[in-house]
Formats: C-alpha cells, structure tokens, sequence
C-alpha cells in the first residue's frame, strides 16, 4: 500500500508538495516557509486565537463587540504569521 501512495504522490503532486513529512521539497519555493514545523505551531497558535475570539463573541454577541473582536483577532492573526 505504501509504495502505491508513493506512485501517486510522485505522479499527481508537484515537486514543491512531495515529501513533505520530512520537509523538504523545492527549496525555491515561496511556499517553503509554511512546510516547517515552527510556522505549523504558529498556526496552531491562531487557531487557538480565533477560538478564544469566538467565546468573547458568544459570551457578548453585540454588533460592536463582534467587530471589534474580529477586527482585532485578524491582526494579531496576521502579526503573529508574519513574525520571522
């Protein structure tokens, strides 16, 4: 089954998306930086964000709030993926 999932990855994915458990992959990519386990945590990281955001929401569902909270959670989101 192995070497079947192996066939398909080497004929269907492009080179930049191929082995990417081990990260690695074109090196040239722009993509490259999302593939490291660091930027994965960080994403997770925002995920959490976001979810910390929607129980403020729920907790105080007015219009305002719902903005400000979004507005707010968006940057944070973008401050932290951006970080280098």
């Amino acid at each position: 089954m192995r070497i079947i999932f192996l066939w398909l990855q080497r004929c269907f994915l492009p080179l930049w998306r191929q082995n990417t458990d081990q990260n690695q992959g074109d090196k040239q990519h722009f993509y490259r930086r999302t593939l490291c386990a660091e930027y994965q945590k960080k994403k997770s990281m925002v995920k959490n964000f976001w979810i910390a955001a929607g129980v403020v929401v729920l907790i105080q569902p007015l219009l305002h709030v719902v903005l400000i909270v979004a507005m707010f959670t968006t940057f944070v989101s973008f401050m932290y993926l951006d970080e280098c």
